[in-house]
């Protein structure tokens, strides 16, 4: 089996879409048995269930049908912007070993590392790609606060991973120091209006790329995956002044 599909089937995702299409059936058939019962009784109460799940079938069929559709949920973000074989191809020979492995002191977070793979709960993202990426610190009334991690690619994207853990803040410092020194990600938090400044910046310079090179949106994307560091020297000077002031306070 390719290994992006056990990530699939570790995500259960097949059989998520699988309950979807058997739920969205079972409307179908009430809201027919509905009209149908009413025909043949004149009972309004079984019309009025047929038009409700006619309703929820009409309403939930985009959604489902999407949902369906996707390939590889897995890789979020690169499963509507790269095809379902190069998806398989990119992954093939990548080995994952947990973070943890690599770093003693970060514990109780599943992030996986491979050569060009981060695999954070079961999601995949593209190593060569990020150009930031943290864990969010996040606080609950109730005591039940998780921490997502939170990735920007070059591309502008973003990715949201929840780690579904709550990290201390020694941990999420100690995960930041991990992705700057080791992967050269760099892990300032950027929240509120700078999520939106920085995510313009990089759709712009993608666009620009894409008119000088002559490239539609897929053939840049498998450009910047054969030649990161290249692409990452460009975005770095990007940067707005407060994040290019960060990496140069922790060299």
């Amino acid at each position: 089996m390719k290994k992006i599909k056990i990530f699939e089937w570790k995500g259960m995702y097949p059989i998520k879409k699988m309950l979807l299409v058997i739920i969205w059936l079972a409307g179908c058939f009430l809201c027919v048995a509905g009209i149908v019962t009413f025909i043949s009784n004149n009972d309004v109460g079984n019309l009025l269930i047929g038009i409700f799940f006619g309703v929820g079938v009409v309403v939930l069929f985009y959604p489902i049908k999407n949902y369906v559709l996707t390939t590889y949920h897995c890789a979020p973000c690169l499963n509507s912007k790269l095809q379902k074989v190069e998806l398989e191809e990119l992954l093939e020979g990548e080995v994952f070993d947990k973070i943890s492995n690599k770093e003693g002191n970060i514990t109780n977070c599943d992030i996986k590392l491979s050569e060009h793979w981060i695999c954070a709960k079961g999601k995949l993202v593209a190593k060569n790609l990020i150009l930031i990426g943290y864990p969010r610190a996040t606080s609950s009334l109730i005591g039940r606060a998780t921490n997502p991690m939170v990735f920007i690619y070059m591309t502008g994207d973003i990715v949201k991973v929840d780690l579904k853990v709550d990290l201390s803040v020694e941990k999420i410092s100690l995960i930041k120091k991990y992705f700057w020194h080791n992967l050269g990600i760099v892990s300032k938090e950027v929240a509120g209006k700078y999520t939106d400044e920085v995510t313009d910046i990089l759709k712009k310079q993608y666009q620009s790329l894409k008119e000088e090179m002559k490239l539609n949106d897929h053939e840049l994307l498998i450009e910047i995956l054969k030649e990161p560091e290249k692409y990452r020297k460009i975005y770095m000077e990007l940067l707005p002044y407060h994040i290019t002031k960060w990496c140069e306070e922790q060299n």
